[in-house]
């Protein structure tokens, strides 16, 4: 059976049973026939959206595991390059927000490391990857 964290009367109405927060995080969907590393794009309490090289079927039930946190779902919808996974029970609220000041700080840190390189390049004393 399977199972979506987001009511009828959501759907009928277009709303959402959670806010999203956008992330780029790292991740890895298992289902029955494969691992396949992705990219956590959005995350709610209820549900994820994930880029993904290879895309998993509708209905596929599946394992989301990023950071120190592991959730079972389900894949809801697919679409060129990504799927929506529905969870089977919501996450907590305080992991979202650890989730989102986490991806902030990631991206923080890949900023200032870039900007080193690129003046460690312009000093010439490195290189440009």
């Amino acid at each position: 059976m399977v199972r979506s964290a987001v009511s009828a009367d959501q759907v009928a109405s277009g709303r959402r049973a959670h806010a999203r927060v956008r992330l780029a995080i790292p991740a890895r969907l298992i289902t029955l026939d494969a691992t396949r590393p992705c990219l956590l794009d959005d995350l709610s309490q209820s549900g994820a959206r994930i880029r993904i090289a290879d895309v998993p079927r509708i209905a596929s039930s599946a394992l989301l595991m990023f950071e120190r946190v592991e959730t079972f779902g389900v894949v809801v919808w697919t679409a060129q390059g990504q799927c929506g996974l529905a969870f089977d029970d919501p996450l907590p609220e305080a992991i979202v927000v650890q989730m989102r000041r986490f991806s902030d700080n990631r991206t923080d840190n890949q900023a200032a490391e870039h900007a080193r390189a690129v003046s460690d390049w312009v000093a010439g004393k490195g290189r440009l990857i």
